[in-house]
């Protein structure tokens, strides 16, 4: 949906992403023979004048900030009583999407942060703050550089605006959840709990809502997590700590502080990679991983494992084919601003949400029975998790929590006024656990959700990146309320394993998790092929069929099946 003529001397001609507030597209400046980013407010809240203030003030604020770590603004406006904004278009992908298959290597992820530290400092510069630092607002470009993006919360220092509670709700700063106007060091905590995640490729918080979310950021330390990988040097562990000290007396106290500290941790340990390496790795993790395997590392960037201790690997990477698709499409609506929360990479299904589920235990000792490939009657995962391969076998998928609710804005003037007149009914869609719903094929939120429509036969998406896309015809009565109540588990398998020693675990050809894993992980129903792979033992191989509501349980003993080194 959106427009698709031409706003100001820009042809839009493929959508990138919709918020609740704007559309996202690819545009074709012809005048400059250039690709941008053309971000529009959305018609139905085009009325609202306060949010078209804060959409061209957001504008205004990013175009202040030229520098090259930092998306450029070409032009803002309004045409037709439409606003939008034309930015800098980045080909490439965004550090979530380089996240997906397992943590950055340490000079990378080094990197990384210090081409962040350098954009956020000019913003700093400007007496800007950005407010929702996170892996989806790092751009990848494919030339390796970084960029940071999509300021739709952000404020200045002196601003009234700095008072509202904004961002997503796991990279808030504690002092923010608190009620304190957010500072220079609250975006360098947003910035610690990124740099945790390209470490360890797990988010630093997570919860099943934002109220979990939230509590873990005041109350969780997620640093003893970091010491399991062992490929995490103790001055990368160092910063990560700073950065992410519960007290803002304890962090940096200015993005310059943390470059001159990271600089010298990068000078001392030998990590002189740069944008080169990082779109070397974003072309081809795997090759990248087996080249520095090979390479010694700098005594510096070695990390001491207590004897008797097996050494947890750096896991598995794999080429990365995500389409750029989330750019600058963060909602502005709301005195309540939180974003909605990023997907978990590390939750599963709570044992009150996995109770009475069927639990077979799979002995590694015999095999699973082979048996038919699930047929086209069978759910599939959406085009997000669906892997093309001769048998069709869906790619397994990790849940997502729930998104942190959102106060909307209004109801369409339109809708509103059939309201009114009792022309209208009311669908109320519940999800377990969560998922963006579409009616007749257009976004209209997350659950849950109450949303006036027309009388007659709707068609109804649910969509949640973790299962498979759920559709329902519902019958929309005049003045009457109709429910829709779905619950996604009914949808999926479950898989808990017990390996010895540990293992990265490998689904359809993808890595997943290493062992011992904090959650089960989610399955699409049908025949998936598991590899457990261990750096010393090597692979071992097997086929399991699941079904939707089923948990299997999976023990395996890879020096037994492998023979002990």
């Amino acid at each position: 949906m959106g427009v698709q003529r031409r706003i100001a001397d820009i042809q839009p001609f493929a959508e990138l992403a919709q918020g609740p507030t704007t559309v996202v597209y690819k545009g074709y400046q012809r005048a400059l023979d250039r690709f941008v980013l053309l971000k529009v407010l959305r018609r139905n809240v085009g009325h609202d004048e306060a949010l078209a203030r804060r959409f061209e003030e957001e504008a205004r604020l990013v175009a202040q900030i030229q520098h090259p770590n930092v998306v450029a603004v070409y032009a803002f406006g309004r045409e037709d009583g439409q606003s939008y904004l034309a930015a800098e278009f980045v080909d490439g992908v965004d550090l979530r999407g380089l996240l997906a298959q397992g943590p950055l290597p340490v000079e990378l992820a080094t990197f990384v942060l210090l081409e962040a530290a350098r954009g956020l400092q000019a913003a700093h510069t400007h007496g800007i703050l950005h407010r929702d630092l996170k892996p989806s607002n790092l751009l990848i470009g494919h030339g390796g550089h970084v960029k940071l993006t999509d300021f739709g919360m952000a404020s200045l220092l002196d601003d009234d605006a700095a008072l509202e509670v904004r961002g997503t709700p796991a990279y808030l700063a504690p002092e923010q959840v608190r009620g304190a106007a957010p500072a220079k060091t609250s975006d360098l905590f947003s910035l610690g709990a990124t740099f945790f995640e390209m470490l360890t490729a797990r988010p630093a918080f997570t919860g099943a809502d934002a109220g979990g979310l939230l509590d873990a950021v005041l109350h969780h330390d997620p640093l003893p997590r970091l010491e399991r990988f062992a490929d995490v040097p103790e001055g990368a562990h160092r910063i990560c700590a700073r950065l992410l000290a519960k007290d803002p007396a304890r962090r940096y106290p200015g993005v310059e502080a943390l470059m001159d500290d990271l600089e010298a941790f990068r000078a001392a340990a030998g990590l002189t990679t740069g944008a080169a390496a990082l779109a070397a790795y974003q072309e081809a993790p795997d090759a990248y991983r087996h080249a520095a395997q090979a390479a010694p590392a700098p005594v510096e960037a070695r990390a001491a494992v207590p004897d008797g201790v097996p050494a947890p690997r750096r896991r598995a990477r794999y080429a990365v084919g995500l389409a750029l698709a989330v750019l600058l499409s963060g909602s502005l609506a709301g005195a309540l601003l939180l974003r909605d929360a990023e997907p978990d990479a590390a939750n599963g299904p709570t044992p009150e949400e996995a109770q009475g589920l069927r639990q077979p235990v799979v002995d590694a000792s015999s095999p699973p029975v082979p048996t038919q490939a699930p047929s086209e009657d069978e759910p599939t995962a959406g085009d997000a998790t669906r892997t093309e391969v001769p048998e069709a076998k869906p790619a397994a998928v990790t849940p997502s929590p729930q998104p942190a609710a959102v106060t909307p804005l209004r109801a369409d003037s339109s809708d509103a006024a059939e309201k009114q007149a009792g022309e209208t009914g009311t669908l109320r869609v519940n999800a377990s656990p969560w998922a963006a719903v579409f009616v007749d094929g257009d976004s209209v939120g997350a659950t849950p959700l109450s949303r006036p429509l027309s009388p007659g036969v709707h068609r109804v998406t649910l969509k949640n990146p973790s299962f498979p896309v759920h559709v329902a015809q519902v019958d929309i009565a005049a003045s009457e309320e109709t429910p829709l109540n779905v619950s996604l588990w009914d949808l999926v398998g479950t898989l808990r394993m017990e390996v010895s020693p540990w293992a990265d675990v490998v689904v359809d050809g993808r890595w997943r998790d290493t062992t011992p894993l904090e959650r089960p992980l989610i399955l699409t129903p049908g025949r998936h092929t598991l590899r457990l792979r261990h750096r010393d033992l090597g692979a071992w191989d097997t086929t399991l069929t699941v079904e939707a509501g089923q948990e299997l349980v999976l023990r395996v003993n890879l020096h037994a099946r492998l023979g002990n080194h």
